[in-house]
């Protein structure tokens, strides 16, 4: 059980006590914002507390997770975080986009290598029928295509 100091006031927080008063939509939208801010100590309350990472969170486009949040702020100590307290890699959004394909389209090559050795479906492919390769193709990674292209490589080859 965490405890939270405030300084202003003099007085020491439990955290959940905190959080008690406050909606499952409430906690949720400051979820994400914990995983914006890379707080890792409020993710794993938040997840303690209830919080599933894999439903759609609160203000996000098309239906995207927590761990589709995760993958696209590119903060790789939280992404491991969400992966280790049961963030699955191949949920999608209502796209089909994995977190991988989120990590593509914004270059996080840390991500997408984490994601990769995490079970990750590379070929995974999207409504649109594109996989996370044409994303970091399309929006000029490199570095990541050729992180994709390698890391397929491997898989193909055992």
């Amino acid at each position: 059980m965490q405890r939270v100091d405030d300084d202003v006031y003099g007085k020491s927080w439990n955290f959940n006590d905190m959080m008690s008063g406050l909606s499952m939509s409430s906690k949720r939208s400051l979820m994400v914002e914990a995983i914006k801010a890379g707080n890792l100590q409020d993710v794993q309350n938040f997840v303690r507390g209830g919080i599933s990472l894999n439903e759609a969170a609160p203000d996000l486009s098309y239906q995207q997770t927590f761990v589709h949040l995760a993958a696209r702020c590119g903060n790789i100590e939280c992404l491991r975080l969400v992966l280790e307290l049961g963030g699955n890699v191949s949920v999608v959004d209502s796209f089909s986009n994995t977190p991988l394909h989120i990590a593509s389209v914004h270059g996080h090559i840390d991500a997408v290598m984490l994601m990769i050795e995490s079970g990750a479906n590379m070929s995974a492919a999207n409504k649109q029928g594109l996989q996370p390769i044409h994303m970091a193709a399309s929006n000029g990674h490199v570095n990541v295509l050729q992180t994709l292209i390698l890391m397929g490589e491997k898989q193909m080859n055992g």
